[in-house]
């Protein structure tokens, strides 16, 4: 839907800055005709479910970070900043 408009909004400024409106005519109706399917689909999806968090996300996400930038000071914390590191990317190892 968004690449829809940006093209028709290009072709519309074709026509302001002189390109004459038969030239991009067809190609501004298919793009009508394009977002308006879109429009008809997007209408007719279930919007999607919200995100849940747990509730202790926030602060398993302030130690993690915490563990990361200590170690990451530290030789000696060196693997506790990889581990916390891998808990932050990796999803599974989230609660």
């Amino acid at each position: 839907m968004a690449q829809t408009k940006r093209d028709h909004r290009k072709l519309v400024d074709a026509i302001i800055a002189g390109v004459p409106a038969e030239q991009v005519k067809d190609r501004i109706i298919e793009l009508d005709q394009q977002s308006q399917r879109l429009e008809r689909r997007l209408s007719a999806s279930p919007a999607p479910d919200s995100i849940l968090t747990h509730p202790s996300m926030a602060v398993t996400y302030r130690e993690h970070v915490a563990a990361l930038i200590s170690g990451l000071g530290n030789r000696s914390e060196m693997g506790a900043a990889k581990d916390a590191l891998r808990t932050l990317v990796d999803r599974d190892l989230l609660p």
